[in-house]
């Protein structure tokens, strides 16, 4: 029998994935527990959640997809130990920052705005706690949900209990592949804060099984979109999602004027103010 020509694998060379200059790594969890619970959230780990403690597996799934809890009024003081990223993304607040609140009607969820920096980037640090995630699960498996932030940390949402809710691994992984087309185009300047978040927001009616992500858990492209050219690929999809014609937000607006003149009416959030001129139009 003659013997196989051999062939030299040696010679077969990984693609090399170019990644965006201008894209920032993700903010990573901080392996340690959240210092001063009670100074964060005005009372203990289980005080501040205490209804959560008992509702039980079932009652728990069916609240995943809102934010566990409602913040206490619009805009609320940051607790002087609160972290922020060091990223160079990412703003120094200013002593006048405060913690805005979305309205329900638009998804929920808590970012960090300065009023002295409109429109600029206030990156949260995430700080794991363990037991939190456990009770906010209340039994579910961690391998089938996911305690997710409503607005993104890179998008400058809160980690706080008012920007955190439950979903299946399944809407989570949907949710962080729209989160990553919305952060490349972000990051390299070619859509605002505002307008990544309404992508993050309306991440239900996107189609993202062409989008694959980096899986490298503790590396810098974590998360990133794979590709030659990521910048390309979340483009490209950026423009199949805004030819599709839907019920959004511009439409919800619209049927809300009552609340558009309050909200346009004072000081609110560029979140709201970009909603109120550029999507709903004059």
């Amino acid at each position: 029998m003659a013997e196989l020509p051999k062939f030299d694998f040696s010679s077969i060379k990984r693609p090399v994935i170019k990644r965006p200059s201008v894209l920032p790594p993700l903010v990573k969890n901080t392996p340690r527990f959240r210092p001063d619970y009670a100074t964060l959230y005005g009372s203990s780990l289980d005080q501040s959640i205490q209804g959560r403690t008992g509702i039980g597996s079932q009652a728990a799934a069916l609240g995943a997809g809102k934010p566990i809890t409602d913040p206490a009024s619009r805009f609320l003081s940051i607790p002087s130990n609160y972290q922020f990223a060091e990223d160079p993304f990412s703003i120094k607040i200013s002593g006048d920052a405060k913690f805005a609140g979305v309205p329900n009607f638009l998804g929920g969820g808590q970012y960090t705005i300065d009023p002295n920096q409109l429109g600029k980037l206030a990156k949260s640090e995430h700080i794991r706690d363990p037991k939190e995630n456990a009770i906010l699960r209340a039994g579910l498996s961690p391998d089938l949900w996911q305690i997710d932030h409503v607005i993104p940390l890179w998008a400058g949402g809160t980690d706080n209990l008012s920007n955190k809710q439950l979903l299946t691994t399944t809407d989570h992984d949907k949710k962080t592949k729209v989160g990553a087309v919305a952060r490349t185009l972000f990051y390299a300047e070619k859509i605002t804060l505002s307008e990544a978040i309404v992508q993050v927001i309306n991440w239900r009616d996107k189609d993202i099984r062409k989008i694959i992500l980096i899986d490298n858990p503790g590396g810098t492209d974590d998360g990133d979109i794979v590709g030659a050219d990521p910048l390309i690929v979340a483009q490209n999809q950026k423009d199949k999602w805004d030819s599709i014609e839907k019920v959004g937000i511009k439409d919800i607006f619209k049927e809300i004027p009552t609340a558009i003149n309050k909200l346009t009416s004072r000081f609110v959030p560029p979140i709201t103010q970009d909603f109120g001129k550029g999507l709903i139009g004059s």
